[in-house]
């Protein structure tokens, strides 16, 4: 199990769908995010004197200077506890956050306040009673077709599938209302099935 890294998480809504997140993350936990950052700074750092990765760490870290240090360390230290307090406090996060840095020091823990946009929470007040009357303002079908509606709906089909017209014919062609033709609109062996 991926140890804690963070402590006193609060959460707090804000209007709009926002929460407000706000906690430290421990001391031990930010001193290896900067000592991580050193690291891999000292391996790619080119001081006069020195090849690159040879460097002493004193002078590498006068060279960035502490405040970088720590800066890239909170971003570092953050983006990964911020997954594992948004699924500890059941926290449904959308978009970018905002993250603002409360407290920064090296060998004390690093405070922050994360805002967040969340999945807005949708309650229904007695949702079947409003499906009962919408239901009731729904016109019912009818209960019949009649032949000339048949006959209509055939023609409709008839235009929607023809053809254009060719050089010099004044209508496109309409298709044959036959077996072929119901095949075409479904599953339909033939014409009285369509």
């Amino acid at each position: 199990m991926k140890e804690k890294t963070h402590k006193d998480i609060k959460i707090e809504a804000l209007p709009q769908s926002k929460v407000k997140i706000t906690g430290e993350i421990e001391a031990k936990h930010f001193d290896q995010a900067r000592q991580a950052v050193i690291k891999k700074a000292k391996e790619t750092a080119e001081l006069p004197g020195f090849r690159a990765g040879k460097a002493p760490e004193a002078m590498v870290i006068e060279h960035l200077g502490e405040i970088r240090i720590l800066e890239r360390a909170a971003e570092d230290v953050i983006n990964n506890a911020y997954g594992d307090i948004l699924d500890e406090h059941n926290v449904r996060a959308i978009g970018m956050p905002s993250i603002s840095i409360t407290k920064i020091a090296a060998g004390n823990p690093l405070g922050f306040v994360i805002e967040t946009a969340v999945m807005p929470e949708i309650t229904l007040e007695n949702y079947k009673k409003l499906a009962i009357e919408a239901k009731k303002s729904i016109p019912d079908a009818p209960q019949s077709v009649d032949e000339k509606e048949i006959d209509k709906i055939i023609e409709d089909l008839r235009k929607h599938m023809a053809t254009p017209a060719a050089e010099g014919e004044a209508e496109p062609k309409l298709p044959e209302v036959n077996d072929e033709f119901a095949k075409k609109f479904g599953d339909f062996a033939s014409v009285a099935d369509l």
